[in-house]
C-alpha cells in the first residue's frame, strides 16, 4: 500500500513545540486512504511520493503550534482529474520548493478530451505560500501559470489574496468547443481581473476577445452584495465589432426524411412553474452593442440593447438593429416582484427569430425553416406556461420569405389536398404569413397565407392558446404543370393532430375551382404574398420574395366551378391527377 517515515527533533515534546521533522513517504494509490477516512472523495492518484521538511513556526511564548513547510517535493504518477474537469487526465504532477525562500514550481502534462496538455508555473516562495495558507489568503500570493498544448494556451499571472488581488489572463485556441456544439475558431482573448474588499468586488477590465465568429471588447463589474437586498450586482458594457450569431448558436437540429425537426423534449408545453424567483437573486445593468452581425442568413448593423434587472423586474429596452429591408426594434419587460403574480409584456416593432426556436417553445415540430419576422404587442400574466398562454392579450403577426416548409407537415394540415402532390420533404417557401388577435385564451387569426411553387393557401380561423384546438377555414390551390385546382377546407383537431375535411358553403355546395392554361399571358394564380406580408407585418417593412409567383403555361382565364371558362382545351390527365390529389375524384 505505502509507507511513511519521520525523522527529526522536538524541543518540547510535552507541548509539541520546537519541532523540525522530515516527512518521507509514498503510497501506491491515494484512494487507499478512503478506507481509513471515509467521505474524503479523493482523486485517483497513482504512485504518490512526498518529501517535506516541517518546522514549528510559532513563537516560543505562544500557545499552540504553527506547522510551516521548510522544503517540499511532491511527485505523482497518473492522475484521473475527471471529477474536477470532465475528460482531464494527467500523466504526472510535480511540485517542488527546495528552500523556504525558493519559488514553488509546478509541472505537469496530460490530456483533456484526447488532446495533449502541459502545465508549468510558480506560486511565489514557499514562505509566501505558508503565509497565504495560514492566513486563509489574507496575505497575497504571487502566481504565474502557463497551460499549453493541442487545444491552445492559457496564461494567468499576478497575485491572489490580500485585500486586493490583481491577475492578468491571456488565452489562445485554434478551436474552442462550446457547450451547444458550436466552436470558436482562432481564438485570442485577454483581460485584467482585480478583486477588492476581500473578494466582495470584482472588476474585469480591458476584456478583448477575437475569433472567426466574434470580436468584442468591454468590461464587467461584479459586486457580490451590491444589488437590492444584498444580492449580487453585475454591470458593464460589451461592444462587439463582429458577431456571427448563426455560428454561435451551434449546428441546427437534424430533420427527418420528411424535413420535420422534432421539438426538444424540455421545450414542450407543460404546467411546470417557471423560475421567476431566479430574477430576484441577481441584479444586472448591461449595455451591449454590435456593429455588424450575421443572424439567420441576414446581415444586421448597429445592434443595441440595454438589459436592466432589479428587484425581480427585467427590462430589455431598447432592442434594435438595422437589417436588409427592415429595421429591428422592440422592448420587453418581465415583472417578477416578490408577492405579485408575474407579468410579461412586450412591444415589437420588428423582431427576427429562428423559426425552429419559436416553434420549439410552443412544443411543436418544425413546420417551417428560416427567419421569422415578428411584430405586435402582447401582455400576459401567470406563474406557469399554461397561465401565460391562457392570459395572452394583444396582437401578433409572423411572416417569412425565402425559407422552406415541410411537405409532410403541410400534408398533415391540408390532407389529400396537398399530400399527394407535394411529397414529404422540405419545399422552397416563397412567402408565409399570419396575423392574429389574442384574448380569452383564443387566437383569432384574420390572415393566413402560404405560397410555394406548387401550392398557394389563404384562409383564417381560430386557435386555442392552451388547447391548441383548430377551427381554420383554408383555400389551398395546387398547381401542376400550369394547371391549377382549389377546394375549400375546414381544419379541426389540434396543431399536433389536425383533421382537415372539405368545407361546404352556406348552401351546402362545395366551391371547387379549376384553372387551365390559356393564351392571355396573365397569372393563373393570384399572388397572396403582398397582402399576406402587409397584414402579418402590420405595415412594417421587410424583405420580399426573391422568386416570381407561379404562372400557368401560356396564362389562364379564371374558371368558376369545376371546369370554368378557358380558351384552351384542358389536359385530361393533368386535370384528373389534380382532382385525385384533392380528394375530389377517387
Amino acid at each position: 500500500m505505502g509507507q511513511l517515515a519521520l525523522d527529526g527533533t522536538v524541543a518540547d515534546p510535552d507541548h509539541m513545540k520546537g519541532y523540525n521533522v522530515t516527512v518521507d513517504g509514498n503510497i501506491a494509490s491515494l484512494r487507499a486512504i478512503d478506507a481509513f477516512v471515509p467521505g474524503l472523495s479523493l482523486p485517483d492518484v497513482r504512485r504518490l511520493t512526498l518529501r517535506a521538511n516541517v518546522v514549528d513556526g510559532s513563537a516560543a511564548d505562544k500557545e499552540g503550534s504553527v506547522p510551516l513547510l521548510n522544503s517540499l517535493h511532491l511527485d505523482t504518477g497518473a492522475v484521473d482529474a475527471g471529477q474536477y474537469l470532465s475528460g482531464l487526465t494527467l500523466q504526472g504532477l510535480s511540485i517542488d520548493a527546495p528552500g523556504l525562500k525558493d519559488a514553488v514550481t509546478i509541472n505537469s502534462q496530460g490530456q483533456w478530451q484526447g488532446k495533449g496538455l502541459k502545465l508549468t508555473g510558480t506560486l511565489g516562495s514557499l514562505q509566501q505560500l505558508d503565509a497565504a495558507v495560514m492566513s486563509h489568503l489574507a496575505e497575497a500570493l504571487p502566481l504565474s501559470l502557463d497551460l499549453s498544448g493541442d487545444p491552445g494556451s492559457l496564461r494567468v499571472a499576478g497575485t491572489l489574496g490580500g485585500s486586493r488581488a490583481v491577475v492578468n489572463v491571456t488565452a489562445t485556441a485554434g478551436q474552442l468547443p462550446l457547450p451547444n456544439g458550436a466552436v470558436l475558431d482562432h481564438l485570442d482573448a485577454s483581460t485584467h481581473l482585480v478583486s477588492e474588499d476581500n473578494g466582495a468586488h470584482f472588476q474585469l477590465s480591458d476584456l478583448v476577445v477575437k475569433s472567426t465568429q466574434l470580436a468584442l471588447k468591454g468590461g464587467l463589474d461584479l459586486s457580490v452584495h451590491g444589488g437590492a437586498g444584498g444580492v449580487p450586482l453585475v454591470s458593464g458594457t460589451i461592444d462587439a465589432s463582429w458577431l456571427n450569431a448563426d455560428a454561435l448558436m451551434g449546428p441546427p437540429a437534424k430533420a427527418d426524411a420528411q424535413g420535420v425537426t422534432a421539438a426538444p423534449a424540455q421545450a414542450k408545453a407543460n404546467d411546470d412553474a417557471l423560475p421567476f424567483d431566479e430574477l430576484r437573486k441577481l441584479d444586472m445593468d448591461l449595455r451591449l452593442t454590435v456593429a455588424q452581425m450575421e443572424f439567420e442568413g441576414d446581415t444586421y448593423r448597429n445592434a443595441l440593447t440595454h438589459i436592466n434587472l432589479r428587484s425581480g423586474v427585467l427590462k430589455v429596452d431598447p432592442l434594435q438593429a438595422e437589417g436588409t429591408g427592415r429595421r429591428l426594434s422592440g422592448q420587453f419587460e418581465v415583472d417578477a416582484t416578490a408577492g405579485k403574480t408575474p407579468t410579461v409584456s412586450g412591444t415589437i416593432g420588428t423582431l427576427v427569430l429562428p423559426a425552429a426556436w419559436l416553434e420549439s417553445k410552443a412544443g411543436l415540430s418544425n413546420m417551417v425553416q428560416g427567419a421569422l419576422q415578428v411584430v405586435g404587442s402582447v401582455k400576459t400574466q401567470g406563474n406557469t406556461r399554461t397561465e401565460l398562454r391562457n392570459g395572452m392579450n394583444g396582437h401578433l403577426g409572423v411572416s417569412m420569405v425565402n425559407g422552406t416548409v415541410s411537405g409532410s407537415a403541410l400534408g398533415q394540415l391540408l390532407g389529400d389536398a396537398a399530400r399527394g402532390a407535394l411529397g414529404s420533404g422540405p419545399i422552397a417557401l416563397r412567402c408565409f404569413g399570419l396575423h392574429m388577435a389574442m384574448a380569452d385564451g383564443t387566437a383569432n387569426v384574420d390572415t393566413i397565407g402560404v405560397q410555394t411553387n406548387a401550392l398557394t393557401v389563404t384562409g383564417k380561423g381560430t386557435v386555442g392558446m392552451v388547447s391548441q384546438a383548430l377551427d381554420l377555414h383554408l383555400v389551398p390551390q395546387l398547381m401542376i404543370s400550369g394547371t391549377g385546382a382549389s377546394v375549400p377546407l375546414r381544419v379541426g383537431g389540434t396543431l399536433s393532430a389536425p383533421r382537415p375535411k372539405m368545407d361546404a358553403g352556406s348552401d351546402g355546395r362545395y366551391a371547387i375551382g379549376l384553372l387551365l392554361g390559356g393564351s392571355s399571358g396573365s397569372n393563373a394564380v393570384a399572388d397572396p404574398c403582398p397582402a399576406t406580408l402587409k397584414a402579418a407585418r402590420e405595415g412594417a417593412t421587410g424583405p420580399e420574395p426573391t422568386t416570381a409567383a407561379p404562372k400557368a403555361e401560356g396564362g389562364a382565364n379564371g374558371a368558376a366551378g369545376l371546369i370554368g371558362n378557358s380558351k384552351a382545351a384542358p389536359d385530361v390527365k393533368k386535370v384528373g391527377g389534380l382532382l385525385k390529389g384533392l380528394g375530389i375524384l377517387k
